[in-house]
């Protein structure tokens, strides 16, 4: 498993429950910014940005 390079901490700022998974949002800035889609590793697990404002990321968590 590659995470990647970390390039920043972040917090969790909200969790919210779904039908059938969890939506994470998290406060964290990056140097390039964020880009819809884009896959990012939390702790060893690779999530997929799908929304996104200056200094924080929202990404779905589902089961596998």
């Amino acid at each position: 498993m590659f995470t990647g390079i970390i390039e920043t901490a972040g917090r969790i700022k909200n969790i919210s429950r779904n039908t059938k998974s969890l939506t994470l949002c998290i406060g964290a800035s990056f140097e390039g910014g964020f880009v819809l889609g884009e896959s990012i590793a939390v702790n060893g697990t690779c999530l997929t940005v799908t929304e996104f404002g200056k200094d924080w990321f929202c990404a779905d968590v589902t089961p596998e």
